[in-house]
């Protein structure tokens, strides 16, 4: 039997969201959203005032829609590539 492995979030001990992965066959299937909802309910549950994110240009879209606003646009080089994400919170 082989088990796949749909997408993962991952919200620290603070108001940070470290990881949100959604693998490309499971994409446009609502994962994300399923996700993000328990983050919320996470974040309810601890008491948090807001939470934050840095959002690849991919993911930056969605959590607008998601209501985080931008705070920072950072620019990273690696490898003489650079690299842009964006710091976003959102008040709860």
């Amino acid at each position: 039997m082989t088990v796949s492995l749909a997408g993962f979030v991952e919200l620290g001990d603070d108001d940070y969201i470290d990881c949100l992965y959604v693998h490309p066959n499971f994409q446009k299937s609502g994962i994300a959203r399923k996700l993000y909802d328990h983050v919320i309910e996470l974040a309810h549950q601890k008491k948090l005032l807001q939470l934050s994110i840095d959002a690849s240009k991919v993911a930056m879209p969605i959590c607008k829609v998601w209501g985080f606003k931008i705070k920072l646009v950072n620019k990273i080089t690696r490898k003489g590539q650079v690299l842009t994400n964006y710091h976003m919170y959102k008040t709860l």
